[in-house]
């Protein structure tokens, strides 16, 4: 299974950090997420950042500092498992 990242306006490059206080910030607080596995994987993290949109995060892509980073998965092989835990060390 590939990795895939979901972020700002085409919903690709998610991600990573672990600054805070985002409210201070020109732009609000940002959020980053990554998502490895299955097309319901892609689903539930849509619906993640529509509810951040709601309550005033931005996306930012993966690898950048952000307020809040989630990185969904499910580790269902040894290949996701691995993967999970490689997006974890970078976020």
């Amino acid at each position: 299974m590939g990795g895939r990242a979901l972020g700002d306006a085409d919903r690709e490059g998610g991600g990573g950090g672990g600054r805070a206080g985002g409210r201070g910030r020109p732009g609000g607080r940002t959020v980053s997420v990554h998502t490895l596995g299955c097309r319901l994987n892609l689903a539930e993290t849509g619906e993640m950042l529509e509810g951040f949109a709601r309550r005033g995060f931005r996306p930012v892509p993966f690898g950048e500092p952000a307020d809040v980073t989630v990185v969904n998965t499910c580790t269902v092989t040894d290949a996701a498992d691995s993967a999970c835990r490689n997006a974890v060390r970078r976020a």
